[in-house]
This record gives C-alpha cells, structure tokens and sequence, in this order.
C-alpha cells in the first residue's frame, strides 16, 4: 500500500472518530485532507455533509451530498443524508424524492422510511406516513 493510500485513510478514520465524539469542525478537516488526496472518495464527502447537518449548516451540507452522489450515483446514504438536509431547509418535495430514492435502492432500510414518515406528517398524508412508520418498525426490530 502506497504512503498516499495509509494517509488518507488515517484521516478518513481520525475524521470518523471525530465526527463520532462530537468534534465535527475537526473532522470536517479531515475528511478534507481525504479529498486532497482523493477528491473521488464519496464517503468523506457524505460525511462532511453530515458533519455540516451536526453543525446546522443544512443549506451548506447540500453540495457535499451532490458530490458523493455524482461519484456513486446509487449511494443510499447520501440520498437519505441530502433528503434531511432539505427537509430542514424546507424543500420537501425535493426531499421526498431523495429519500424515496434511497428506498428504491435499497427497500430494507429502515432509517428512510422512518424519516419519510415524518416528511409524509409535514406534508399532512397521514396514510403514507403511517405506512411508513409501520415499514420501519418492522424493518428496524429485524436489523441484526
């Protein structure tokens, strides 16, 4: 393994341990010395929208997801994460289709529908909401 490879990695982990322990500023940092070295590693750019969402920063987490969405087009993840960020800058048409997206890619994933379900309250459908409530619960007492 090159010394480029062990560098980026050791940030990757440092940022993820950060990110972890609430240092979000921090891992910010090094999930971007990961892109320095590896602008196409689609984790460090879903994580430092997260990190962004941790911090309230909804409207600035946006283009991360877009990039690690662009790198890995059926990163569910990064639709689901993208999908919170614009339910809190109040785009929830747009956040429904991203969230709906990260179920159509993967329909075992229980955190989606949960939060589909929410975004179904605020949008006053009470059916679809319920439905997806239902969904998760169940997906979620199946997770190992």
């Amino acid at each position: 393994m090159s010394n480029k490879n062990t560098e980026w990695e050791t940030h990757f982990q440092e940022g993820n341990s950060l990110a972890n322990a609430g240092k979000h500023h921090n891992a910010i940092e090094c999930f971007e010395l990961v892109i320095d070295i590896n602008p196409a590693h689609n984790l460090s750019w879903n994580n430092i929208g997260v990190a962004m969402i941790c911090l309230g920063k909804y409207q600035d987490a946006l283009p991360n997801f877009d990039r690690a969405i662009k790198i890995e087009p059926n990163y569910k993840e990064a639709y689901h994460n993208r999908g919170l960020a614009l339910m809190e800058t109040g785009q929830l048409q747009e956040a429904l289709k991203d969230l709906s997206k990260s179920i159509e890619l993967d329909d075992t994933y229980w955190s989606a529908y949960r939060h589909r379900s929410i975004l179904y309250q605020m949008l006053k459908k009470t059916d679809e909401s319920f439905q997806d409530y239902l969904r998760a619960k169940n997906l979620e007492s199946k997770k190992p």
